[in-house]
């Protein structure tokens, strides 16, 4: 389900770095098909199309041509409310699983035999720190705004270049909180719950 190939000529990086793309996009993307799943059996429209989409973006970014169609499908059926939804899901999530599993078995293979030694823990992504919204420069949500945004599209480059700018401002102490649970996610390439939090930062909940 994957196009190595072209992956590795669109982004113009190595395949060692492409794989390891792989095992962070698989990290985050089964809590968000967990999500998009929920969304749609609560009718949450709004959630479920932000949730396709999202899926679609960082699909689309590593060449999973067929994943990223079908998150498009779904993120098109929710918009317009037109055809059997419930089926372009499970369509969408045994495309999914295929993927996923060809993503673990190549983490399999690239697994070393032992722990290198004295492995920093692995630390969970942060929450936010609500309420400074009011508080926050135009800059800073500017920014935020071009991050949720960007996070939506899935457009890789256009999260980096946000994150830098985020870094390079004075920002509020809820944003100095909330930046390494961000970038966590987008590391894990959990773009939704990225961009949860960049709204929570903006007051959007």
């Amino acid at each position: 389900g994957v196009d190595l190939e072209d992956a590795v000529q669109r982004l113009g990086l190595p395949r060692e770095s492409i794989e390891g793309m792989l095992m962070q996009f698989a990290k985050g993307q089964r809590r968000t098909l967990k999500e998009l799943r929920a969304a749609v059996e609560e009718e949450d429209g709004d959630e479920s199309r932000r949730l396709a989409h999202s899926i679609a973006g960082a699909a689309g970014n590593l060449s999973m041509h067929e994943l990223r169609r079908l998150a498009k499908t779904v993120e098109l059926a929710l918009k317009f409310q037109q055809g059997d939804l419930r089926g372009m899901l499970d369509e969408l999530e045994r495309e999914a699983a295929r993927v996923l599993e060809g993503i673990d078995l190549l983490a399999e293979l690239r697994k070393p035999s032992a722990p290198p030694p004295n492995a920093a823990p692995v630390m969970a992504p942060s929450e936010p720190s609500p309420g400074d919204a009011t508080v926050m420069s135009a800059a800073e949500r500017v920014a935020l705004e071009n991050l949720v945004k960007a996070l939506e599209d899935g457009e890789l480059d256009a999260i980096q270049r946000v994150m830098e700018s985020l870094r390079g401002l004075s920002l509020t102490s809820g944003s100095v909180a909330a930046l390494p649970g961000i970038e966590g996610s987008i590391e894990a390439f959990d773009h939704a719950e990225a961009a949860r939090m960049a709204r929570r930062l903006l007051g959007g909940g």
